[in-house]
């Protein structure tokens, strides 16, 4: 499954695929999940607040801010594609953290020149910080819907048929966080505008 989640845990772009690599998918998701954001923002409701300066069309007319990605993700083309800001990983995040405390981390991967000025920005404190948040963002919702939706596996055949069974479950985890965080209570709903 490759999803983009949002920063409040919303999966606002997913894709059941049959790749064994994540690298292909980096420039359709961060694609697919700016398409998604254009959408929620044209649909957003007036009475709700606008985006501070700077923070609505960050990264030149992007309404996505940062996308964090892990080294799956690492490619001469997806480190240089048009798109959001990113944050790729270039191996583990205990070797990044290493590297940013000034250890000997291994740098590998770190071939091109867009893959060193990529390492060197996961060196910095503000790299860090950023990319600590990719493994809470990316991977709690997945967490939500093994654990407490209790969905371990598909249960049709198909590719067409299990990914529109998972796009179904990404909705479900959504009305979930959606209900949960009061966006859907009556209340909300009731101060909306007609």
């Amino acid at each position: 499954a490759q999803n983009v989640t949002s920063e409040d845990g919303l999966v606002i772009a997913t894709r059941l695929t049959q790749d064994t690599g994540d690298v292909a998918w980096f420039e359709p998701m961060t694609t697919a999940a700016g398409d998604a954001a254009a959408l929620i923002g044209a649909h957003r409701p007036a009475a709700a607040p606008e985006p501070a300066a700077g923070d609505g069309e960050p990264g030149g007319g992007h309404l996505i801010g940062l996308v964090l990605a892990d080294a799956g993700y690492l490619s001469e083309d997806n480190l240089t594609c048009d798109g959001p800001d990113r944050l790729i990983a270039i191996g583990k995040r205990r070797d990044l953290e290493k590297a940013a405390r000034g250890g000997t981390a291994s740098t590998s991967k770190a071939t091109s020149q867009a893959s060193t000025a990529m390492a060197a920005r996961l060196k910095t404190s503000d790299g860090v910080t950023a990319y600590r948040q990719r493994g809470h963002i990316a991977e709690t919702p997945h967490g939500h819907i093994k654990h407490n939706m209790a969905f371990r596996q598909l249960s049709v055949r198909g590719k067409r048929k299990a990914a529109a069974e998972w796009t179904f479950t990404c909705a479900v985890h959504n009305l979930f966080k959606a209900i949960t965080a009061g966006h859907l209570t009556s209340q909300a709903l009731a101060g909306l505008p007609s």
